[in-house]
């Protein structure tokens, strides 16, 4: 959350004398500045430099985004169109030769061009931000066709006509129109957090939108000028890491799409927020909506049982059900008070003998049920709400969907039992994400944020985050209860898919059925798949969620879909932050005891690439002997590779590895 100056708007009244005095000095005012402004533009220029007009530096120096290590993320550059500007209106031998030379870069038939050009005017512009290659191109197409016309002008001229109607001779700056526009270096990553400014200079969606007025204070100060930047909370390594796993999602499940967040549950900071299908902002307008949505805060659907470590903290929190409570289950659960016969929730398998902790551990429809069986509609439906759901979390970016947590006057006798199993309540990935806080702050929600602070070109800092937090929503007890059945399920339940050798993880999976708003019924064949997982489980220091939306590839479960991809999420992470794993040997320099991963290195598998994501330079230098061969740009961790991950090395290649 961004604390901001406050800004003290005050209503007074003022007489009719007030009014011509206040007239008298915003005249006077206006010609101080307008003469200040006229001696500016014609007087002799400061040795400090050439002095700026406000519509220069307005545009040209909006300030940039970067994440939280200052990696630029978003900012201003030149770019280079192409455009037609006509040296004699009605020439159409001009238009002729212009015609033939667009029409050999933009692959534009030639008579279409012509046809335009022929309409009048002086201006046409026919392609934003041209690549090097176009404008190269381009340059090549103009020298050619002028020579052709230079040749044609001297047969004429040589002829014994009277009157020569010459061809003209084109300028390339005719064809090519530099602008200032928003340029993203990282391309799709972090889109749909940073949104885009289009090409007219308007922000559109995302960070850039809501955080407009901050861009675009700047001023001059000396000739110099000072604009603001928007710091992320958002980890660039982390964020691609994110996208890896949302990608797998896509090509390998054949999913519709995908959601994954890391949270530091300390802070609430926001590490990585990827959505899949996603869109390069620098080309925003061959998008589409979809591709656009940020669906991880606009996206709403049903949890499936990830709601169960929620629902039945609910029930442990009153104390009325003990944690050795024997149950029994038949594979179906019939709901108190539903008629005769009653309503019944099905299981997958019969569990037989459990107790509460199977609700979480073996997933158990029976276990959940019976536990929020102490609870009533009103306490259920308060506590989902201390949770966040049913609410707008308040992220900072606009499109945020509340949810549905309907009041419980208007619950059937079923509901309260669907809703602990994660049905008839929808929820968005960041408010799972949200209220998962409460299990790494001692009970308490954590609120998250995606902006870490605004400063100036100067380093000043004009505004920055804070933690905040609420009231206790759960007793340390029971979050501690929670927090070692999901680390069970972890182990031997069926979240195991997300386990990590040499640490413990609290994970829950989740599957459930997309509701069909249109015809207002399930899908027969959609599925969301979902896992959550905390680490460390002892004291979480991270979260991490992921949602896969449709998967066609095979199975249609969390526990088979989504957990293996958190888990690949969680092991890079954990390798990232030095993360520290009982498995690692600790040694101890200048009295501070640090840890040294002993399985960080990849050890070679025969035919295959490794997995480099997260190693240093170090490290990849110590792979040298191991027959490997690299070519390293940059500086810090490995970002980016080529080949992939696990994909054939071929004899004698060359990895290409990008360090940041």
């Amino acid at each position: 959350m961004i604390k901001k100056q406050n800004r003290i708007n005050k209503s007074v009244k003022i007489g009719k004398k007030g009014i011509l005095a206040t007239a008298a000095l915003v005249l006077t005012a206006s010609l101080i500045i307008l003469f200040r402004y006229a001696s500016l533009m014609v007087g002799n220029q400061s040795t400090a430099g050439r002095t700026m007009q406000i519509s220069d530096y307005a545009a040209e120096h909006r300030g940039n985004i970067r994440d939280r290590n200052g990696s630029l993320l978003a900012t201003q550059t030149t770019f280079t169109d192409i455009v037609y500007k006509v040296q004699t209106e009605g020439d159409f031998k001009e238009y002729q030769m212009a015609a033939e030379i667009l029409s050999s870069v933009l692959n534009i038939p030639a008579k279409e061009i012509f046809t335009d050009l022929s309409k009048g005017g002086k201006y046409r512009l026919y392609k934003r931000r041209a690549s090097k290659e176009e404008i190269a191109a381009l340059s090549v197409k103009v020298d050619e066709i002028n020579a052709a016309a230079s040749q044609r002008n001297e047969i004429q001229t040589a002829s014994a006509e009277e009157k020569v109607d010459r061809y003209p001779i084109l300028r390339l700056n005719q064809f090519i129109e530099e602008n200032q526009g928003r340029s993203y270096p990282k391309g799709e990553l972090a889109a749909h957090i940073l949104g885009f400014v289009d090409f007219d200079g308007i922000a559109r969606e995302g960070v850039e939108k809501i955080y407009d007025e901050d861009l675009s204070a700047n001023k001059v100060v000396d000739s110099v000028v000072i604009t603001r930047d928007v710091y992320l909370t958002i980890d660039t390594q982390i964020q691609y890491m994110a996208a890896q796993q949302a990608k797998t999602a896509i090509t390998e499940e054949k999913a519709d799409a995908a959601i994954f967040i890391v949270m530091d549950a300390q802070t609430g900071e926001i590490l990585a927020m990827e959505n899949a299908p996603t869109f390069n902002p620098n080309f925003y307008n061959k998008s589409d909506s979809s591709s656009r949505m940020n669906r991880a805060i606009s996206y709403a659907f049903e949890p499936g049982s990830v709601l169960k470590i929620f629902t039945v903290a609910c029930a442990l929190d009153t104390g009325r059900i003990p944690l050795n409570q024997e149950l029994f289950c038949r594979a179906s659960y019939e709901i108190p008070g539903t008629g005769t016969p009653p309503s019944v929730i099905k299981c997958v398998t019969p569990h037989g003998r459990i107790f509460p902790k199977d609700a979480i551990v073996l997933s158990c429809n029976t276990a959940a049920c019976t536990s929020t069986e102490y609870l009533s509609k009103n306490e259920l439906y308060t506590k989902l709400r201390n949770f966040g759901f049913g609410q707008r979390i308040g992220l900072g970016l606009s499109n945020e969907n509340k949810g549905v947590l309907r009041r419980p006057s208007s619950w059937s006798g079923r509901s309260l039992a669907t809703i602990t199993i994660g049905q008839e309540i929808s929820t968005t990935a960041l408010q799972i994400v949200t209220a998962a806080t409460v299990f790494a702050n001692e009970g308490r929600l954590l609120r998250p944020h995606v902006i870490k602070s605004i400063r100036d070109s100067e380093g000043n800092e004009v505004a920055a985050a804070r933690v905040a937090i609420s009231e206790e929503v759960l007793s340390y007890k029971t979050v501690q209860n929670i927090l070692k059945m999901m680390t069970e399920g972890t182990e031997d339940g069926l979240a195991r898919k997300t386990a990590v050798n040499g640490i413990r993880l609290a994970s829950k999976t989740g599957t459930a059925q997309i509701f069909d708003e249109q015809n207002k019924r399930y899908y027969d064949d959609k599925y969301v798949a979902s896992a959550l997982t905390l680490f460390p489980a002892e004291k979480p220091r991270f979260i991490v969620y992921g949602a896969v939306f449709s998967p066609q590839a095979g199975s249609i479960y969390g526990s088979n879909v989504t957990a293996p991809l958190v888990r690949n999420l969680a092991e890079k992470l954990i390798l990232y932050l030095n993360v520290y794993k009982e498995t690692d040997s600790l040694y101890e320099i200048s009295d501070k005891l640090k840890t040294n991963p002993a399985n960080s290195i990849p050890t070679p598998t025969s035919g295959k690439v490794p997995d480099l994501i997260g190693l240093s330079k170090r490290d990849l230098i110590g792979l040298y002997s191991k027959n490997f061969k690299f070519h390293i740009t940059g500086e810090g961790k490995v970002v980016s590779q080529s080949p992939e991950p696990n994909s054939v090395l071929q004899k004698d290649a060359v990895i290409y590895v990008e360090l940041e």
